[in-house]
Protein backbone atom coordinates (compact mmCIF):
# COMPACT_ATOMS: atom_id res chain seq x y z
CA UNK A 1 0.00 0.00 0.00
CA UNK A 2 1.49 3.55 -0.75
CA UNK A 3 0.90 7.06 -0.27
CA UNK A 4 -0.62 9.23 -2.86
CA UNK A 5 2.26 12.01 -2.72
CA UNK A 6 5.03 12.55 -5.32
CA UNK A 7 8.27 14.30 -5.10
CA UNK A 8 9.76 16.28 -7.99
CA UNK A 9 13.04 18.13 -8.39
CA UNK A 10 13.09 21.19 -6.07
CA UNK A 11 14.72 22.26 -2.72
CA UNK A 12 13.53 22.77 -0.25
CA UNK A 13 13.53 24.86 2.66
CA UNK A 14 13.61 22.37 5.75
CA UNK A 15 16.15 20.15 5.62
CA UNK A 16 15.44 16.48 7.44
CA UNK A 17 16.68 16.66 10.66
CA UNK A 18 20.13 14.73 11.90
CA UNK A 19 18.36 11.86 14.24
CA UNK A 20 17.04 10.38 10.85
CA UNK A 21 20.43 9.98 9.00
CA UNK A 22 19.83 5.76 8.72
CA UNK A 23 16.08 6.84 7.27
CA UNK A 24 17.39 6.07 3.64
CA UNK A 25 18.07 2.46 4.96
CA UNK A 26 15.07 1.74 7.12
CA UNK A 27 13.07 3.25 4.60
CA UNK A 28 14.25 0.68 1.51
CA UNK A 29 14.29 -2.31 4.06
CA UNK A 30 10.23 -1.59 5.10
CA UNK A 31 10.96 -0.78 8.28
CA UNK A 32 9.26 1.95 10.29
CA UNK A 33 10.03 6.09 8.93
CA UNK A 34 7.77 8.54 10.54
CA UNK A 35 7.53 11.44 8.40
CA UNK A 36 6.41 13.81 11.03
CA UNK A 37 7.09 17.31 12.06
CA UNK A 38 8.14 16.70 15.43
CA UNK A 39 8.90 14.15 18.02
CA UNK A 40 8.42 16.52 21.11
CA UNK A 41 5.29 15.47 23.56
CA UNK A 42 2.21 18.04 24.03
CA UNK A 43 2.17 18.70 27.56
CA UNK A 44 -0.67 20.11 29.78
CA UNK A 45 0.46 23.55 30.01
CA UNK A 46 -0.25 23.68 26.57
CA UNK A 47 -3.89 24.16 27.21
CA UNK A 48 -3.22 27.63 28.64
CA UNK A 49 -1.23 28.92 25.38
CA UNK A 50 -2.30 31.19 22.15
CA UNK A 51 -3.52 28.52 19.90
CA UNK A 52 -0.45 28.19 16.57
CA UNK A 53 -0.86 29.42 13.37
CA UNK A 54 -2.23 26.63 11.51
CA UNK A 55 -1.20 27.16 8.01
CA UNK A 56 2.25 27.69 8.98
CA UNK A 57 2.39 24.48 10.79
CA UNK A 58 1.00 22.74 7.94
CA UNK A 59 3.21 24.29 5.87
CA UNK A 60 6.14 22.66 7.50
CA UNK A 61 4.40 19.35 7.35
CA UNK A 62 4.28 19.52 3.43
CA UNK A 63 7.85 20.97 3.03
CA UNK A 64 9.37 18.09 5.38
CA UNK A 65 11.36 15.25 3.58
CA UNK A 66 12.72 12.08 4.50
CA UNK A 67 16.25 11.48 3.87
CA UNK A 68 15.66 9.35 0.86
CA UNK A 69 13.06 11.64 -0.75
CA UNK A 70 15.13 14.57 0.13
CA UNK A 71 18.59 12.31 -1.87
CA UNK A 72 15.97 11.74 -4.49
CA UNK A 73 14.69 14.97 -5.09
CA UNK A 74 18.56 16.10 -5.79
CA UNK A 75 18.58 13.76 -8.30
CA UNK A 76 15.47 14.68 -10.37
CA UNK A 77 13.83 11.73 -9.67
CA UNK A 78 9.99 10.41 -8.29
CA UNK A 79 9.44 8.26 -5.47
CA UNK A 80 6.50 7.33 -3.65
CA UNK A 81 6.65 7.20 0.09
CA UNK A 82 5.90 3.28 1.64
CA UNK A 83 3.36 3.46 4.57
CA UNK A 84 4.59 2.96 7.90
CA UNK A 85 4.50 -0.88 9.14
CA UNK A 86 2.22 -1.50 11.92
CA UNK A 87 3.82 -2.21 15.47
CA UNK A 88 2.29 -3.16 18.44
CA UNK A 89 3.73 -2.50 21.62
CA UNK A 90 3.38 -3.20 25.63
CA UNK A 91 2.81 -1.64 28.71
CA UNK A 92 2.85 -3.00 32.33
CA UNK A 93 2.83 -0.59 35.30
CA UNK A 94 3.95 -3.01 37.62
CA UNK A 95 7.10 -4.02 36.00
CA UNK A 96 7.90 -2.12 32.58
CA UNK A 97 10.52 0.72 32.22
CA UNK A 98 9.82 3.41 29.54
CA UNK A 99 13.62 2.45 29.06
CA UNK A 100 12.49 -0.56 27.84
CA UNK A 101 12.26 -1.37 23.54
CA UNK A 102 8.06 -1.88 24.28
CA UNK A 103 7.56 -4.20 21.40
CA UNK A 104 7.68 -7.53 23.47
CA UNK A 105 5.49 -8.26 26.46
CA UNK A 106 9.11 -8.83 28.00
CA UNK A 107 10.38 -5.72 27.91
CA UNK A 108 7.15 -3.62 28.00
CA UNK A 109 6.67 0.36 28.74
CA UNK A 110 5.74 1.67 32.48
CA UNK A 111 3.70 4.51 31.83
CA UNK A 112 0.18 5.35 28.98
CA UNK A 113 2.24 8.76 28.51
CA UNK A 114 5.35 6.45 26.81
CA UNK A 115 2.60 4.76 24.31
CA UNK A 116 1.20 8.07 23.39
CA UNK A 117 4.22 9.61 22.30
CA UNK A 118 5.26 6.70 20.53
CA UNK A 119 2.44 5.12 18.46
CA UNK A 120 1.76 6.73 15.12
CA UNK A 121 -0.89 5.73 12.16
CA UNK A 122 -2.03 1.50 12.51
CA UNK A 123 -0.04 0.81 15.96
CA UNK A 124 -1.67 -1.38 18.96
CA UNK A 125 -0.71 -0.97 22.44
CA UNK A 126 -1.58 -3.51 24.79
CA UNK A 127 -2.15 -2.77 28.30
CA UNK A 128 -1.99 -5.05 31.34
CA UNK A 129 -4.59 -4.87 34.35
CA UNK A 130 -3.42 -2.04 36.73
CA UNK A 131 -4.30 1.47 38.01
CA UNK A 132 -2.60 3.92 35.92
CA UNK A 133 -2.79 7.55 37.73
CA UNK A 134 -1.85 9.50 34.50
CA UNK A 135 -4.12 10.87 31.62
CA UNK A 136 -4.60 8.77 28.67
CA UNK A 137 -3.86 11.75 25.89
CA UNK A 138 -3.15 10.56 22.48
CA UNK A 139 -0.51 12.69 20.79
CA UNK A 140 -0.62 11.60 17.71
CA UNK A 141 -3.20 10.90 15.11
CA UNK A 142 -4.42 7.47 12.75
CA UNK A 143 -5.48 7.92 9.43
CA UNK A 144 -8.06 6.34 6.75
CA UNK A 145 -5.08 4.68 4.69
CA UNK A 146 -2.92 3.61 7.52
CA UNK A 147 -5.43 2.57 10.01
CA UNK A 148 -6.23 3.61 13.50
CA UNK A 149 -4.24 4.01 17.13
CA UNK A 150 -5.02 1.27 19.31
CA UNK A 151 -4.95 1.61 22.91
CA UNK A 152 -6.45 -1.81 23.95
CA UNK A 153 -6.47 -3.94 27.47
CA UNK A 154 -3.74 -6.45 27.58
CA UNK A 155 -6.53 -9.34 28.57
CA UNK A 156 -5.33 -10.09 32.19
CA UNK A 157 -7.48 -8.28 34.11
CA UNK A 158 -8.77 -4.66 35.06
CA UNK A 159 -6.97 -2.11 33.44
CA UNK A 160 -8.44 1.55 35.23
CA UNK A 161 -6.89 4.71 34.32
CA UNK A 162 -7.36 7.23 36.91
CA UNK A 163 -5.07 10.44 36.61
CA UNK A 164 -3.84 11.89 40.41
CA UNK A 165 -5.52 15.27 39.32
CA UNK A 166 -7.76 16.42 36.37
CA UNK A 167 -7.39 20.11 35.34
CA UNK A 168 -10.79 21.62 34.72
CA UNK A 169 -12.45 20.88 31.58
CA UNK A 170 -10.29 17.96 30.59
CA UNK A 171 -10.14 14.17 30.98
CA UNK A 172 -8.93 10.90 32.15
CA UNK A 173 -9.22 10.43 28.55
CA UNK A 174 -8.62 13.51 26.45
CA UNK A 175 -8.41 15.12 23.17
CA UNK A 176 -7.88 19.26 23.21
CA UNK A 177 -9.90 21.47 20.44
CA UNK A 178 -6.63 22.48 18.26
CA UNK A 179 -8.40 26.00 18.33
CA UNK A 180 -8.93 26.60 21.95
CA UNK A 181 -5.50 25.27 22.72
CA UNK A 182 -2.31 25.32 21.79
CA UNK A 183 -2.79 21.89 20.10
CA UNK A 184 -0.18 21.65 17.22
CA UNK A 185 -1.70 18.84 15.40
CA UNK A 186 -5.36 17.12 14.87
CA UNK A 187 -5.91 13.78 16.71
CA UNK A 188 -8.47 11.20 14.52
CA UNK A 189 -8.73 8.12 14.39
CA UNK A 190 -7.95 6.58 17.75
CA UNK A 191 -9.46 3.51 18.75
CA UNK A 192 -10.13 2.33 22.57
CA UNK A 193 -10.72 -0.85 23.84
CA UNK A 194 -11.52 -2.19 27.51
CA UNK A 195 -10.59 0.49 29.30
CA UNK A 196 -11.75 1.77 32.34
CA UNK A 197 -11.96 5.71 32.84
CA UNK A 198 -12.26 7.07 36.56
CA UNK A 199 -11.44 10.18 38.15
CA UNK A 200 -10.72 11.38 41.72
CA UNK A 201 -12.66 14.74 42.21
CA UNK A 202 -16.40 14.45 40.98
CA UNK A 203 -16.75 18.07 39.73
CA UNK A 204 -19.02 19.15 36.48
CA UNK A 205 -15.93 20.00 34.67
CA UNK A 206 -13.75 16.97 35.76
CA UNK A 207 -14.33 14.79 32.65
CA UNK A 208 -13.76 10.96 32.71
CA UNK A 209 -13.85 11.22 28.75
CA UNK A 210 -13.17 14.55 27.17
CA UNK A 211 -13.12 14.65 23.51
CA UNK A 212 -12.84 18.25 21.42
CA UNK A 213 -13.89 19.20 18.15
CA UNK A 214 -14.97 22.58 18.02
CA UNK A 215 -13.00 23.31 15.44
CA UNK A 216 -14.54 20.44 13.27
CA UNK A 217 -11.00 19.03 12.67
CA UNK A 218 -10.01 16.89 15.75
CA UNK A 219 -11.42 14.38 17.73
CA UNK A 220 -12.70 12.62 14.54
CA UNK A 221 -13.43 9.22 14.03
CA UNK A 222 -12.97 7.79 17.17
CA UNK A 223 -14.21 4.12 18.69
CA UNK A 224 -14.84 3.36 22.25
CA UNK A 225 -15.46 -0.64 22.55
CA UNK A 226 -16.46 -2.23 26.17
CA UNK A 227 -15.09 0.81 27.99
CA UNK A 228 -16.96 1.92 31.47
CA UNK A 229 -16.52 5.27 32.42
CA UNK A 230 -17.62 5.98 35.74
CA UNK A 231 -17.29 7.91 39.06
CA UNK A 232 -16.05 11.17 37.89
CA UNK A 233 -17.29 14.65 37.56
CA UNK A 234 -19.34 14.40 34.43
CA UNK A 235 -18.88 11.15 32.39
CA UNK A 236 -18.09 12.00 28.82
CA UNK A 237 -18.14 14.86 26.63
CA UNK A 238 -17.80 14.22 22.66
CA UNK A 239 -17.90 17.12 20.00
CA UNK A 240 -16.40 15.11 17.61
CA UNK A 241 -17.39 14.06 14.20
CA UNK A 242 -18.06 10.00 13.58
CA UNK A 243 -17.96 9.16 16.97
CA UNK A 244 -18.73 5.49 17.63
CA UNK A 245 -19.37 3.45 21.47
CA UNK A 246 -20.07 -0.02 21.63
CA UNK A 247 -20.76 -2.44 24.42
CA UNK A 248 -19.51 0.13 27.07
CA UNK A 249 -21.28 1.45 30.43
CA UNK A 250 -21.30 4.92 31.94
CA UNK A 251 -22.51 5.27 35.82
CA UNK A 252 -22.15 6.62 38.94
CA UNK A 253 -21.21 10.04 37.72
CA UNK A 254 -22.00 12.86 39.77
CA UNK A 255 -23.78 15.39 36.49
CA UNK A 256 -23.98 13.12 33.61
CA UNK A 257 -23.41 10.35 32.44
CA UNK A 258 -22.09 11.46 28.71
CA UNK A 259 -22.66 14.41 26.40
CA UNK A 260 -22.80 14.66 23.01
CA UNK A 261 -22.31 18.76 21.70
CA UNK A 262 -22.41 20.21 18.15
CA UNK A 263 -20.38 20.20 15.88
CA UNK A 264 -20.27 16.32 16.36
CA UNK A 265 -22.29 14.52 13.60
CA UNK A 266 -23.03 10.61 12.56
CA UNK A 267 -22.14 9.60 16.11
CA UNK A 268 -23.52 6.14 16.73
CA UNK A 269 -23.90 4.67 20.19
CA UNK A 270 -24.70 0.40 20.77
CA UNK A 271 -25.47 -1.76 23.09
CA UNK A 272 -24.31 0.50 25.66
CA UNK A 273 -25.67 0.97 29.45
CA UNK A 274 -26.44 5.13 30.77
CA UNK A 275 -27.43 4.08 34.35
CA UNK A 276 -27.51 6.26 37.74
CA UNK A 277 -25.64 9.51 37.08
CA UNK A 278 -26.22 12.70 38.66
CA UNK A 279 -25.66 11.54 41.96
CA UNK A 280 -23.95 15.33 42.65
CA UNK A 281 -27.47 16.31 43.54
CA UNK A 282 -28.46 17.71 39.77
CA UNK A 283 -30.88 17.28 37.83
CA UNK A 284 -29.13 15.58 35.03
CA UNK A 285 -29.01 12.98 32.04
CA UNK A 286 -27.96 9.76 31.02
CA UNK A 287 -27.07 10.88 27.76
CA UNK A 288 -27.62 14.43 26.31
CA UNK A 289 -27.56 14.91 22.32
CA UNK A 290 -27.72 19.11 21.77
CA UNK A 291 -27.53 20.26 18.41
CA UNK A 292 -26.01 17.49 16.75
CA UNK A 293 -26.82 16.40 12.90
CA UNK A 294 -27.05 12.79 12.34
CA UNK A 295 -26.88 10.23 15.40
CA UNK A 296 -27.98 6.53 15.78
CA UNK A 297 -28.69 4.96 19.56
CA UNK A 298 -29.58 1.54 19.36
CA UNK A 299 -29.83 -1.62 21.80
CA UNK A 300 -29.05 0.63 24.43
CA UNK A 301 -30.00 1.35 28.14
CA UNK A 302 -31.11 3.80 30.44
CA UNK A 303 -32.38 4.16 33.96
CA UNK A 304 -31.58 5.28 37.40
CA UNK A 305 -30.97 9.30 36.66
CA UNK A 306 -33.51 12.55 36.44
CA UNK A 307 -33.34 11.88 32.30
CA UNK A 308 -32.60 8.92 30.54
CA UNK A 309 -31.98 9.97 26.38
CA UNK A 310 -32.47 13.51 26.15
CA UNK A 311 -31.95 15.73 22.79
CA UNK A 312 -32.49 19.29 22.30
CA UNK A 313 -30.59 22.42 22.09
CA UNK A 314 -28.03 24.33 23.72
CA UNK A 315 -29.22 28.34 24.33
CA UNK A 316 -29.57 29.95 22.31
CA UNK A 317 -31.33 27.61 21.01
CA UNK A 318 -30.94 28.11 17.33
CA UNK A 319 -29.40 25.01 16.20
CA UNK A 320 -31.37 22.35 17.36
CA UNK A 321 -30.72 18.10 17.17
CA UNK A 322 -31.73 16.78 14.07
CA UNK A 323 -31.71 13.26 12.08
CA UNK A 324 -31.40 11.19 15.15
CA UNK A 325 -32.61 7.84 15.71
CA UNK A 326 -33.36 5.94 18.92
CA UNK A 327 -34.04 2.38 18.01
CA UNK A 328 -34.74 -0.47 20.47
CA UNK A 329 -33.76 1.34 23.19
CA UNK A 330 -35.26 0.82 26.66
CA UNK A 331 -35.29 3.98 29.37
CA UNK A 332 -37.26 3.53 32.77
CA UNK A 333 -36.82 4.46 36.34
CA UNK A 334 -35.75 7.61 35.79
CA UNK A 335 -37.20 10.23 37.61
CA UNK A 336 -38.52 12.45 35.70
CA UNK A 337 -38.85 11.55 32.13
CA UNK A 338 -37.38 8.77 30.38
CA UNK A 339 -37.26 10.10 26.58
CA UNK A 340 -37.14 14.30 27.28
CA UNK A 341 -37.16 16.17 23.77
CA UNK A 342 -35.53 19.54 25.00
CA UNK A 343 -36.19 23.05 23.34
CA UNK A 344 -35.48 23.79 20.11
CA UNK A 345 -35.52 20.11 18.76
CA UNK A 346 -34.74 20.53 14.79
CA UNK A 347 -35.99 16.93 14.09
CA UNK A 348 -36.88 15.00 12.39
CA UNK A 349 -35.96 12.64 15.92
CA UNK A 350 -37.45 9.53 15.35
CA UNK A 351 -37.98 6.15 18.07
CA UNK A 352 -38.26 2.83 17.05
CA UNK A 353 -39.06 -0.50 18.90
CA UNK A 354 -38.32 1.72 22.37
CA UNK A 355 -39.98 0.92 25.43
CA UNK A 356 -40.69 2.95 28.39
CA UNK A 357 -41.65 2.36 32.18
CA UNK A 358 -41.52 3.76 35.57
CA UNK A 359 -41.08 6.99 35.02
CA UNK A 360 -42.30 9.71 38.33
CA UNK A 361 -42.74 12.91 37.63
CA UNK A 362 -43.73 14.15 33.86
CA UNK A 363 -44.84 12.17 31.16
CA UNK A 364 -42.96 9.12 29.71
CA UNK A 365 -41.84 11.00 26.55
CA UNK A 366 -41.80 15.01 26.81
CA UNK A 367 -42.26 17.62 23.86
CA UNK A 368 -41.04 20.55 25.36
CA UNK A 369 -40.85 24.11 23.23
CA UNK A 370 -40.54 23.96 19.64
CA UNK A 371 -39.88 20.18 19.07
CA UNK A 372 -40.44 19.42 15.39
CA UNK A 373 -40.78 16.69 13.23
CA UNK A 374 -41.05 13.95 16.12
CA UNK A 375 -41.49 10.24 14.88
CA UNK A 376 -42.43 7.16 17.44
CA UNK A 377 -43.15 4.32 16.23
CA UNK A 378 -43.86 0.56 17.20
CA UNK A 379 -42.60 1.39 20.68
CA UNK A 380 -44.42 0.93 24.22
CA UNK A 381 -45.12 3.02 27.18
CA UNK A 382 -46.54 1.25 30.28
CA UNK A 383 -47.00 1.79 34.03
CA UNK A 384 -46.33 5.43 33.87
CA UNK A 385 -49.03 8.44 34.66
CA UNK A 386 -48.49 9.80 31.48
CA UNK A 387 -47.21 8.00 28.02
CA UNK A 388 -46.52 10.57 25.51
CA UNK A 389 -46.76 14.83 26.65
CA UNK A 390 -46.76 17.63 24.39
CA UNK A 391 -46.14 21.05 26.33
CA UNK A 392 -46.09 23.69 23.64
CA UNK A 393 -48.24 24.68 20.68
CA UNK A 394 -45.41 25.41 18.40
CA UNK A 395 -44.29 21.89 18.48
CA UNK A 396 -45.50 19.58 15.62
CA UNK A 397 -45.60 17.77 13.51
CA UNK A 398 -45.92 14.50 15.48
CA UNK A 399 -46.29 11.30 14.33
CA UNK A 400 -47.13 8.10 16.58
CA UNK A 401 -47.78 4.75 15.01
CA UNK A 402 -47.88 0.80 15.81
CA UNK A 403 -47.18 2.08 19.59
CA UNK A 404 -49.05 0.62 22.54
CA UNK A 405 -49.95 2.98 25.85
CA UNK A 406 -50.84 1.58 29.08
CA UNK A 407 -50.84 4.75 31.07
CA UNK A 408 -53.40 6.98 33.05
CA UNK A 409 -53.22 9.53 30.40
CA UNK A 410 -52.05 7.80 27.26
CA UNK A 411 -51.37 11.09 24.88
CA UNK A 412 -51.91 14.32 26.33
CA UNK A 413 -51.44 17.30 23.49
CA UNK A 414 -53.95 20.06 25.78
CA UNK A 415 -51.40 22.88 24.01
CA UNK A 416 -52.94 21.88 20.23
CA UNK A 417 -49.99 21.00 18.93
CA UNK A 418 -50.05 19.13 15.57
CA UNK A 419 -50.24 15.19 16.00
CA UNK A 420 -50.90 12.40 13.44
CA UNK A 421 -52.12 9.16 15.33
CA UNK A 422 -53.17 6.03 13.62
CA UNK A 423 -52.90 2.32 14.44
CA UNK A 424 -51.83 2.32 18.18
CA UNK A 425 -53.10 0.47 20.92
CA UNK A 426 -54.41 2.59 23.53
CA UNK A 427 -55.22 1.54 27.53
CA UNK A 428 -55.67 5.18 29.16
CA UNK A 429 -56.94 8.74 28.62
CA UNK A 430 -56.47 10.87 25.54
CA UNK A 431 -56.49 15.05 25.89
CA UNK A 432 -56.38 16.62 22.53
CA UNK A 433 -56.16 14.36 19.94
CA UNK A 434 -58.24 11.97 18.17
CA UNK A 435 -57.90 8.03 18.43
CA UNK A 436 -57.69 7.40 14.79
CA UNK A 437 -59.67 4.47 12.42
CA UNK A 438 -56.69 2.04 12.44
CA UNK A 439 -56.13 2.26 16.62
CA UNK A 440 -58.02 0.40 19.31
CA UNK A 441 -58.53 -0.03 22.74
CA UNK A 442 -58.11 -1.99 25.59
CA UNK A 443 -55.57 -4.06 27.30
CA UNK A 444 -52.68 -5.70 26.22
CA UNK A 445 -51.22 -9.75 26.86
CA UNK A 446 -47.80 -9.41 27.90
CA UNK A 447 -45.56 -12.37 28.30
CA UNK A 448 -44.67 -11.33 31.64
CA UNK A 449 -45.33 -7.24 31.90
CA UNK A 450 -44.29 -8.17 35.81
CA UNK A 451 -40.86 -8.73 34.67
CA UNK A 452 -40.91 -6.25 31.72
CA UNK A 453 -40.93 -8.90 29.43
CA UNK A 454 -43.34 -6.96 26.85
CA UNK A 455 -43.30 -9.61 23.93
CA UNK A 456 -46.70 -10.29 22.35
CA UNK A 457 -48.58 -13.39 23.59
CA UNK A 458 -50.76 -15.45 20.22
CA UNK A 459 -53.84 -13.95 21.71
CA UNK A 460 -52.83 -10.63 20.26
CA UNK A 461 -54.85 -10.78 17.18
CA UNK A 462 -56.01 -7.06 17.53
CA UNK A 463 -52.26 -6.22 17.19
CA UNK A 464 -50.30 -9.03 15.26
CA UNK A 465 -49.92 -8.05 11.56
CA UNK A 466 -52.16 -5.04 12.28
CA UNK A 467 -49.44 -2.25 11.96
CA UNK A 468 -48.56 -0.04 8.64
CA UNK A 469 -45.38 0.93 6.76
CA UNK A 470 -43.04 3.82 7.68
CA UNK A 471 -43.39 4.39 4.13
CA UNK A 472 -44.66 3.17 0.39
CA UNK A 473 -43.22 2.79 -3.05
CA UNK A 474 -44.36 6.27 -4.99
CA UNK A 475 -43.94 4.03 -8.29
CA UNK A 476 -43.19 0.38 -9.71
CA UNK A 477 -39.97 -0.82 -10.21
CA UNK A 478 -38.48 -3.65 -12.58
CA UNK A 479 -34.96 -5.43 -12.06
CA UNK A 480 -33.59 -1.80 -10.25
CA UNK A 481 -31.60 -1.17 -7.43
CA UNK A 482 -33.26 2.00 -6.74
CA UNK A 483 -36.52 2.38 -4.73
CA UNK A 484 -38.85 5.13 -5.21
CA UNK A 485 -40.55 6.21 -1.92
CA UNK A 486 -43.02 8.44 -0.88
CA UNK A 487 -40.86 9.68 2.46
CA UNK A 488 -37.47 10.69 3.38
CA UNK A 489 -35.83 7.55 3.87
CA UNK A 490 -33.35 9.15 6.28
CA UNK A 491 -36.12 9.63 8.87
CA UNK A 492 -36.11 6.24 9.79
CA UNK A 493 -33.15 4.35 8.13
CA UNK A 494 -29.17 5.05 8.61
CA UNK A 495 -26.81 3.22 5.40
CA UNK A 496 -26.14 -0.02 5.91
CA UNK A 497 -29.49 -0.92 7.45
CA UNK A 498 -31.36 -3.84 6.69
CA UNK A 499 -34.90 -2.81 5.53
CA UNK A 500 -38.16 -5.03 3.73
CA UNK A 501 -39.83 -4.14 0.88
CA UNK A 502 -44.07 -5.83 0.83
CA UNK A 503 -43.66 -8.50 -1.78
CA UNK A 504 -40.07 -8.90 -2.15
CA UNK A 505 -38.10 -9.33 0.94
CA UNK A 506 -35.13 -7.55 2.58
CA UNK A 507 -32.33 -5.59 1.21
CA UNK A 508 -29.35 -3.68 2.66
CA UNK A 509 -29.35 0.12 1.81
CA UNK A 510 -26.55 1.62 0.36
CA UNK A 511 -27.20 5.24 0.09
CA UNK A 512 -30.39 7.57 0.22
CA UNK A 513 -31.99 10.18 -1.56
CA UNK A 514 -35.28 12.28 0.35
CA UNK A 515 -37.02 10.44 -1.94
CA UNK A 516 -35.08 7.13 -2.70
CA UNK A 517 -32.91 4.59 -1.45
CA UNK A 518 -30.07 2.35 -3.35
CA UNK A 519 -29.62 -0.90 -1.87
CA UNK A 520 -27.27 -3.83 -2.80
CA UNK A 521 -29.17 -5.93 -5.16
CA UNK A 522 -31.67 -5.71 -7.91
CA UNK A 523 -35.32 -5.73 -7.28
CA UNK A 524 -38.38 -6.00 -8.72
CA UNK A 525 -41.19 -4.50 -7.03
CA UNK A 526 -44.71 -2.71 -7.08
CA UNK A 527 -46.60 0.52 -7.09
CA UNK A 528 -47.08 1.43 -3.08
CA UNK A 529 -45.81 -1.58 -1.61
CA UNK A 530 -44.42 -1.20 2.24
CA UNK A 531 -41.21 -0.72 3.23
CA UNK A 532 -40.31 -0.91 6.55
CA UNK A 533 -37.55 -2.35 9.37
CA UNK A 534 -37.93 -6.24 8.70
CA UNK A 535 -40.99 -7.77 9.46
CA UNK A 536 -42.47 -11.10 9.65
CA UNK A 537 -46.33 -11.85 8.70
CA UNK A 538 -48.46 -9.92 6.25
CA UNK A 539 -47.12 -6.18 7.91
CA UNK A 540 -45.28 -4.80 11.45
CA UNK A 541 -47.07 -5.88 14.42
CA UNK A 542 -48.44 -3.10 16.73
CA UNK A 543 -45.38 -2.97 19.52
CA UNK A 544 -41.91 -3.02 19.60
CA UNK A 545 -41.44 -7.10 19.35
CA UNK A 546 -42.64 -8.49 16.50
CA UNK A 547 -44.75 -11.96 17.54
CA UNK A 548 -42.33 -15.06 17.90
CA UNK A 549 -39.48 -12.83 17.41
CA UNK A 550 -37.01 -13.20 20.88
CA UNK A 551 -35.33 -9.86 20.80
CA UNK A 552 -36.61 -6.36 20.41
CA UNK A 553 -36.79 -6.34 15.99
CA UNK A 554 -34.51 -8.65 13.86
CA UNK A 555 -31.05 -7.54 13.31
CA UNK A 556 -30.37 -4.98 10.84
CA UNK A 557 -27.29 -5.66 9.18
CA UNK A 558 -26.03 -9.41 8.93
CA UNK A 559 -23.47 -10.86 6.51
CA UNK A 560 -22.68 -14.29 5.88
CA UNK A 561 -18.73 -14.65 6.21
CA UNK A 562 -17.01 -17.41 4.15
Amino acid sequence: MTKRHCFGLSIFEHQPPSSNRNGIANLIQGKRNDMQTSTTPITETHSLQPAFNRSRVRGKMRNRLTPLAFAITLLGLSVQAVDAVAATYYVNGSNGSDSNAGTSDGAPWRTLAKATQTLRAGDTVLIHAGTYSEKLWPQWSGNATSGYITYAAFGDGTVTVKPSSIVEWTGAFYIPDRNSYAYVRDVNYIKVKGLNFTGTTRNYGDYGVAIYGADGNTGQNVVFENVKIYQNGTGGMVQGAYFTMTDSEVYSNSNSGFQVFSPANHVRISRSKFHDNGGGGCNCDGLIFQDVNYALIEDSEAYGQYDGFDVGSAPPDTVGTKHIIFRRVISHDNTNTNFPLSTSLAGPATYENVISWGNYSWGSMVNYDRSKNVHVWNSIFTNVGTGILVTDSSSGPMYYYNNIFNANTAISNSSGATVNADYNRIQGALSGLSLGAHSSTGSVNFVDATNHDYHLTANNSALIDKGTFFMRTSQSGSNTSVINVNQDPEIYFWIGDSIQIQGVGQRTIVSMTTSSITVDAPLTYASNAGVHLPWSGAAPDIGAYEYGNTTLAPPTNLRIIQ
